[in-house]
């Protein structure tokens, strides 16, 4: 059982040395041989936790993920009494993150940029989009049934545009630090817009 802990929390720290490096160097910038330097172990060791660098981003993708998680369950939030609350959340999830850890989004976007020349890569970031547009499809869906969203909208269309507009506000602030009231902002800005759009 020891063992078993040891090398979860060896494997969490590779994924984080490789995080890092894609925030400090862009993707092209991630180099095995410097991860496993970083957690001082050898270039052996490092592929027995992860075999090829795909291994190694898709551990990176899941601590991605993960954060996602993390930042969907605020705890300070209350259950959304309705749709509308509960796509308030997302967009408020989404100001947090993009204040509080800019570095997310710019593995994100690293990561993006990659996919068109990696197919490994693309089915990582394509999986995490087919997460998003089903929760997005699921708050719109419960929308429309409870009378607070349109019910003329097309569900799957309307997911991705959010999607797109989401993935807009993220580029735009991993493109260069810009300032929290500047973000906030931004992010209230598309939110009311959306809002205007899909109420009922």
């Amino acid at each position: 059982m020891a063992r078993k802990a040891r090398e979860t929390d060896r494997r969490r720290q590779l994924v984080e040395i490789a995080y890092r490096q894609i925030v400090a160097r862009g993707f092209e910038g991630l180099r095995f041989r410097e991860v496993a330097a970083e957690a001082g172990i050898n270039n052996a060791t490092l592929a027995y936790y992860f075999p090829t660098k795909e291994a190694l981003i898709q551990g990176v993708s899941e601590l991605l993920g993960e954060r996602l998680q993390t930042s969907q369950m605020h705890g300070d939030e209350p259950t959304p009494k309705n749709a509308l609350e509960e796509l308030r959340q997302v967009f408020a999830g989404l100001r947090r993150r993009l204040t509080e850890d800019p570095s997310f989004f710019i593995v994100i976007t690293e990561l993006a940029l990659r996919a068109r020349r990696d197919p490994a890569v693309e089915s990582i970031g394509e999986q995490r989009d087919r997460f998003w547009v089903r929760r997005l499809v699921r708050i719109l869906m419960r929308g429309i049934d409870e009378g607070v969203f349109r019910g003329d909208l097309d569900v799957l269309a309307t997911a991705l545009a959010l999607m797109a507009q989401m993935r807009g506000i993220a580029q735009h602030a991993a493109m260069r630090e810009r300032p929290a009231k500047e973000i906030a902002v931004l992010v209230e800005t598309v939110a009311e817009q959306v809002e205007r759009w899909v109420g009922g």
